[in-house]
Order: C-alpha cells, then structure tokens, then sequence
C-alpha cells in the first residue's frame, strides 16, 4: 500500500473453488488501482489446495484459513475486520472484475454521498444481465416474478419495478437489495449495523440491505463496472441449496415481514 490509507477493503469468501478464486483474484490484481485495494480471502476450510493457491500466487493478498465452515456471512464478517478502507466490496469467488470496473465504481462512490450499497452491471458468462436486484421477497412481489413474461410488455414494464427479482438494467436507480455476489457498502454502516447476520445460509444480502435500510441507509443499482459471475460453482448440491434457501426466505419474513 506504500504507506498510504487503502480506498477499499475486498473481501472473498472461498469454499473449495481454486481454480474460480485465483481468476478471481487474477482480474482484481489487474485493476489499475490494485495498489490502493486490500484484499482479504478468508478461506471456509477448503480442501482442494485453495490456502495453498493463494499464498503461493497472491501473497501481497491477507488470507484468513478457518478451521471449519462458518458460513458466507460470518466469513465475511471476518474478512471485513481485518480491513480498514471506508468502502467495503463483497466478492464471490465465481467472479471476474472487468477491467476498468473497481476504479470506476469506487470513484463514483467517492463522490456520491447518496450511495450506502451499491450492486454495478453483473454479467452471466453468456454476456447476458443477471438479474442482481429486485424488491422485498413479498407474496406479491415473488408472484411478480412468475406472471411479468405472460403479461403485455407495457403493463409488465407498469410493474417491473415492485418484482423481487428486477428486469432492467439500463439507469441508476433506488432499489430494495443487491446480490451479494458483488456488493459494495460503506464501512461504517456495515460495522453499524453489526454486519450479516451469521444465522442465514441464503439471503444474507437480502437482510443487509433490509437492516440497513432501516436505519436510512440507500440502496442503490448503479449500470456500468461490470462484472462476470460465473455462479453456484461452490460445491454444493442444489438439493442442498434450494432447501437452504426455502429455509432463509422463511426466516427472513418471520424477522422482517410477518406483517405484510
């Protein structure tokens, strides 16, 4: 860091995907502003020579090796202490940063005081928008997400906006959550808000924007700074993950919208 304050703290949490995580870790070294980024990997007690990886090809990178799986947000949590920069940005490690995006997003940050979280353009390894944003997970909302593509285009662009998973992607914009997989937020309001909550094994983002929110933090989506998420190459089954996330949804609306 040559002496100066980091700009932003990164912080990746790896669970057996090396080959994923040094692309990852690959494209953030080739940002322009790497030097004045910190990068923490905290490592979930992967087995597949990921600790290994990293601190023979990244060792300018602080790596955290647990010994066991605490789960993404604690992880997290973790990685976010080590750090110091007054922006934060959650990395998955299925990703890859294109080129030019950390010192565009950042600097946009930087002279946005609207801005608390943050998600930019994210990109599926067919060039196609992820749908990265969305609305509070409401019956209505999540029913939304199932009827838009069976209704007139100009009466479901009427209502795009209230789907718990977005459509659009072309403006700036206010919304209720942004994806996890790249999330940018102030440090302060993080270390505020006591940071994800370690109960979750699906949507933590979801309940840190909320919790967030609830202290007048602004969400936003932000087009441009692109990113490429290649997603779910965690080793885990989708049994197992869609039960996960039932079971999160469910705990989401018994702590935030029991009455909706």
């Amino acid at each position: 860091m040559d002496g100066k304050d980091p700009r932003l703290t990164i912080v990746v949490v790896n669970f057996n995907t090396c080959d994923w995580l040094n692309r990852c870790l690959e494209s953030v070294k080739r940002q322009s502003i790497a030097a004045e980024i910190e990068v923490v990997v905290v490592d979930n007690a992967s087995s597949d020579g990921s600790v290994e990886m990293v601190a023979h090809r990244f060792p300018q990178f602080e790596q955290i090796a647990l010994n066991a799986n605490v789960g993404f947000g604690k992880a997290n949590n973790i990685g976010v202490a080590i750090g110091a920069a007054p922006w934060v940005l959650f990395l998955n490690p299925d990703t890859e940063v294109c080129e030019g995006s950390i010192e565009t997003m950042l600097m946009y940050l930087e002279t946005n005081n609207q801005c608390d979280i943050v998600g930019g353009t994210i990109l599926d390894e067919t060039d196609k928008v992820e749908r990265s944003t969305g609305s509070w997970p409401t019956f209505f909302s999540r029913t939304l997400d199932k009827t838009l593509d069976y209704l007139p285009k100009s009466l479901a662009d009427s209502f795009e906006n209230m789907s718990h998973h977005h459509r659009y992607f072309d403006a700036a914009r206010r919304v209720d959550w942004v994806t996890g997989a790249c999330l940018w937020i102030r440090r302060a309001l993080f270390e505020t808000v006591k940071g994800f909550d370690t109960d979750y094994f699906y949507y933590e983002d979801v309940d840190l924007c909320y919790r967030c929110s609830q202290l007048g933090g602004k969400v936003w989506f932000v087009p441009g700074a692109p990113v490429v998420h290649y997603k779910n190459r965690s080793p885990i089954s989708n049994r197992t993950r869609k039960r996960a996330q039932v079971k999160s949804l469910k705990m989401f609306h018994n702590k935030h919208l029991s009455c909706f």
